[in-house]
């Protein structure tokens, strides 16, 4: 298997979604904001305006105006850089390590790591520059064996940011599936890649891709 690393999420896990998902488990990392949040979320701490989602979002991580000030700065320079995508991708596994420690460490969240097979490589960059939303290039990363393996997912890349198939229940399709205590596929990535030739064209108008999620902290 010939991984290569997309980039990094801070997912903060999201508890009983969906009825349709209560086979799935409760608690989930997903790169999909449908079912979770990635963090820093821009509309909270970057966007123009959102005055009231600024003041919500500090005070839901409890943070002072001056580090909630250091926040958005930290953030401001980051996309200035092209080193965070709309969605909360980080490109370096160092920005995402600074943000985490800093700012969400302590917040029951997770640093993950998003890993495709090469072949998949020209179909996501296509996608994402398609999309016109994005903020910068799709920045490869030889895959790090040393991380931990979470599970699996399927996800699709959709204007400005990654739907799951479980988003349309496309899970009940596959019966095969196996779900492990992060809601993640605990099936190996090449039964993953089966299941998403077998779910491609349904659900959300996307291309189906398997990916292999990491833990990095």
């Amino acid at each position: 298997m010939d991984l290569v690393t997309l980039g990094y999420y801070i997912c903060e896990p999201a508890v009983n979604i969906y009825e349709k998902l209560k086979d799935v488990g409760n608690l989930r990392v997903s790169i999909s904001g449908c079912l979770g949040t990635q963090h820093p979320v821009l509309t909270s701490c970057f966007w123009m305006g959102y005055l009231e989602e600024k003041e919500t979002y500090r005070k839901k991580w409890k943070m002072d105006e001056e580090t909630f000030c250091d926040l958005k700065k930290d953030v401001a320079d980051i996309f200035q850089k092209h080193l965070i995508e709309v969605d909360s991708r980080f490109v370096n596994l160092e920005q995402a390590e600074y943000f985490y420690r800093k700012y969400f460490n302590n917040s029951g969240c997770m640093l993950v790591s998003v890993s495709v097979g090469k072949k998949y490589q020209e179909i996501l960059e296509e996608e994402i520059t398609f999309s016109g939303n994005n903020n910068c290039p799709v920045s490869w990363k030889n895959y790090d064996n040393a991380q931990e393996v979470l599970g699996c997912d399927i996800v699709g890349w959709d204007v400005s940011g990654f739907h799951s198939f479980l988003c349309n229940y496309l899970h009940l399709k596959l019966p095969e599936v196996r779900f492990n205590s992060f809601g993640l596929i605990d099936n190996q990535y090449e039964e993953t890649e089966i299941f998403a030739k077998r779910i491609e064209g349904q659900g959300e108008p996307v291309i189906w891709i398997p990916c292999q999620i990491g833990r990095c902290r």
